[in-house]
């Protein structure tokens, strides 16, 4: 598993945003709760460190599709 953790440079009067990714060749379904329990412990500290905008990328998750053309039956149609 890949924890990175990221952050932009603020521009005045805004301050910075963090940006923390999460990579890992785990199951789908085990990297959506290890997500989730992540979430979950942000919002516990997000209100006394004033953090906003919080936000993840689970609803955006997709499956990969792997395609393998017949090259043969491609070039006698």
């Amino acid at each position: 598993m890949e924890v990175r953790l990221l952050e932009d440079p603020p521009g005045p009067p805004v301050r910075a945003t963090f940006l923390a990714k999460i990579k890992t060749n785990a199951s789908e379904k085990n990297e959506i709760n290890f997500t989730r329990k992540v979430q979950a412990e942000v919002k516990k500290i997000a209100k006394d460190q004033n953090l906003v905008d919080l936000g993840n990328s689970i609803s955006t998750t997709y499956k990969k599709i792997n395609i393998k053309l017949d090259k043969q039956s491609i070039s006698r149609a």
